[in-house]
């Protein structure tokens, strides 16, 4: 069947971090986590050239179905972890899955076997 594939927002979120302008969005010195640096460069320059959208928030919310953590408090520049997302372990982006269920205790499938 040949490697397994990642999925195609985590395939793009690796090119981003590796092709988009290092003073916009770049690894962090140990390649364990991502930094973006120009909120206003990367809404308006480099998130249309790798999704279909162009907000922040977009973004932010496709990282948190997947479980990225933010993991610095200031408010001019934002840096996302995930274990499984490292700039020099491309071969195991294919494990990182999105979340499926929406609530992450269950509670929707608490709430249909109560019915």
């Amino acid at each position: 069947d040949g490697p397994p594939v990642p999925s195609g927002f985590v395939l793009k979120l690796f090119q981003m971090v590796n092709g988009a302008p290092d003073d916009v969005i770049s690894w962090i010195p140990s390649g364990e986590a991502f930094r973006i640096s120009d909120l206003n460069r990367l809404e308006n320059e480099t998130l249309p050239s790798f999704f279909r959208h162009s907000r922040f928030q977009s973004l932010v919310r496709q990282l948190n179905f997947y479980n990225f953590r933010k993991v610095n408090r200031e408010r001019t520049f934002w840096i996302y972890k995930h274990p499984l997302f490292h700039r020099d372990r491309p071969y195991e982006l294919h494990k990182l899955r999105r979340r499926t269920c929406p609530g992450v205790d269950g509670r929707k499938q608490r709430a249909m076997t109560l019915v």
